[in-house]
């Protein structure tokens, strides 16, 4: 998913890329760090409301709350959008 460009993340990654060597590599590992660990938390979320839809559409006597599974889905894609500007933030630091 290509996030829009935000100019405010392009100021981040210029003042970052400002810096020596080493400060950029430490913010780049720590916001991939980040970005990793956000990612698998919001993949668990995923997986989980995918898994109840699909025993809720195989079971009908199986009680499924489908608005709530609908936020939950919303919600969870909203979040891959987001992660996917601290991508593109991450990959305009240089290395």
């Amino acid at each position: 998913m290509k996030a829009e460009p935000n100019p405010v993340w392009e100021e981040l990654a210029a003042l970052i890329n400002s810096r020596p060597e080493e400060e950029r590599k430490r913010y780049f590992e720590e916001i991939r760090r980040f970005k990793h660990d956000l990612q698998n938390a919001l993949g668990m979320i995923s997986t989980a409301e995918k898994l109840m839809e699909r025993e809720g559409r195989s079971n009908p006597e199986l009680k499924v709350d489908w608005e709530l599974l609908g936020v939950i889905k919303e919600g969870a894609a909203e979040a891959f959008a987001l992660l996917a500007e601290i991508a593109q933030f991450s990959e305009a630091i240089k290395t």
